[in-house]
């Protein structure tokens, strides 16, 4: 009984996920990082930024929706018997969370900053980093 209502609350929220409506415009982190180089938001530079950095923004925020089913599934781990496995659920769901997290990493991309130099962000479990 517990099993099958485990399973519905991650079935549940793997299909709320995944019929999510986007926002509309760039996503904050996009926004946050090609505001932080001090790019002026509307400018030809900015708008390249966002349009580098929203997709991997995107991707990122779509692998997390992913990976909370499989975190969902880690907490809801039962015996062969049918009995929730108690302690520990919270740890394996959080082990399989990042182990998710790091199997579907996009690729890098680069962006112009001020001074004419390039700058590589990529995606680190959940947030854009560049270097």
């Amino acid at each position: 009984m517990r099993y099958g209502r485990a399973l519905s609350i991650v079935v549940a929220a793997t299909l709320l996920a995944c019929t999510a409506t986007p926002p509309a415009g760039p996503a904050p982190e996009a926004v946050a990082v090609c505001g932080g180089y001090g790019l002026p938001s509307g400018s030809q530079a900015y708008g390249a930024c966002i349009a580098k950095l929203d997709p991997l923004a995107r991707s990122g925020q779509a692998n997390r929706a992913r990976c909370e089913g499989v975190r969902q599934q880690g907490q809801a781990m039962v015996t062969p018997g049918g009995f929730p496995t108690g302690f520990g659920n919270s740890v394996q769901g959080d082990s399989a969370y990042r182990l998710c997290l790091s199997e579907q990493v996009p690729s890098p991309v680069q962006i112009e900053v001020p001074g004419g130099r390039t700058a590589t962000c990529q995606l680190v479990e959940t947030n854009i980093q560049c270097y």
